[in-house]
């Protein structure tokens, strides 16, 4: 996968695994196609065990694909989100509001709203 072409998720639980594992499974992309993230190996080793590449940095994903699924437990978005945004920023600087915005940001995640998100996404 070169960056920027794949898809990835923040979260590596039941929701991500649901959508993931089946575009996988149903030949839609290959596993290499796909990055997935989680502050722990737990969740990880089904999708290492498939053959998609797995971290613990949320801003590789972001850094590596072009959709990026939002499936985290909604109280943990916020903490997600900044530890993101310092490396992210530190990274891009000025230019870090222009990288986010060539990106498609898609929340899986229950009860939050399009507004909510994007006010800490950007």
């Amino acid at each position: 996968m070169t960056d920027e072409e794949g898809i990835g998720f923040i979260g590596a639980g039941n929701m991500a695994q649901a959508i993931g594992l089946r575009l996988i499974n149903e030949g839609v992309l290959k596993a290499s196609e796909l990055i997935v993230s989680a502050p722990s190996q737990r969740n990880l080793s089904l999708w290492s065990e498939k053959g998609v590449r797995t971290t613990t940095n949320n801003a590789e994903v972001v850094r590596c694909s072009k959709i990026i699924f939002i499936a985290v437990k909604p109280q943990y978005f916020e903490e997600a989100m900044k530890s993101l945004y310092v490396e992210l920023n530190s990274e891009y600087g000025d230019e870090l509001l222009c990288i986010q915005s060539l990106k498609i940001f898609v929340s899986v995640m229950a009860g939050k709203t399009i507004h909510y998100i994007s006010e800490v996404l950007f």
